[in-house]
């Protein structure tokens, strides 16, 4: 029984930790994608897509 009441308290201690370091990680995450998100509403950034076809080759077929 005293392998479990230390097993109860490291996971108390433990597991409360650990959620706050995923739940600052996500805060970070999203404001992140927030920031975007608002670059690209105010038009900040511009992705050019360029579709580069190799207009010179040659196809032969026998």
């Amino acid at each position: 029984m005293k392998i479990l009441d230390i097993l109860e308290k490291i996971v108390s201690i433990i597991c409360p930790i650990i959620s706050i370091v995923l739940s600052i990680i996500a805060l970070c995450k999203s404001n992140y994608a927030v920031k975007q998100i608002n670059k690209i509403k105010v038009g900040d950034i511009n992705k050019k897509q360029e579709a580069n076809n190799n207009i010179g080759s040659n196809i032969t077929q026998n």
